[in-house]
């Protein structure tokens, strides 16, 4: 199956994966965009403009006091992976702030640095001679 070209504004792509990899996005969801009726514009709009974020712009948060302008800054802050964070969450059944929060106090699961002391305290082995 040969793809279509696609004509956006003054431009014309020769395939939907041209068109997708130039406004960063997948070919998947331009085709899935276009059958719904969405032309190659409203889609080279919706994907420039961040429309396409869940949430828009960044929500700002307050973890112990400290204002963070997203979620990804707290995180960066308290060095707090992706991974262990959903862990937390997932965990605890909390949102990503409550998460983040749990980890800075270094409540019940301790957070990274409980993990590296402990394994520091496990490796620990009696000198012989």
């Amino acid at each position: 199956m040969r793809s279509k070209p696609i004509k956006c504004g003054d431009q014309t792509y020769k395939s939907v994966r041209e068109f997708a990899a130039a406004i960063g996005t997948r070919s998947k969801r331009i085709r899935s965009k276009l059958s719904k009726g969405w032309s190659p514009e409203q889609i080279k709009d919706h994907y420039e403009t961040g429309q396409n974020k869940i949430g828009g712009s960044p929500k700002p948060v307050v973890i112990n006091g400290r204002r963070f302008a997203s979620i990804e800054a707290a995180k960066a802050a308290y060095g707090v992976s992706g991974f262990w964070l959903q862990r937390i969450r997932a965990k605890h059944q909390v949102s990503s702030e409550e998460a983040i929060q749990i980890i800075a106090n270094k409540g019940e699961c301790g957070g990274p640095q409980e993990t590296i002391n402990s394994e520091a305290q496990t490796d620990r082995r009696p000198r012989v001679g």
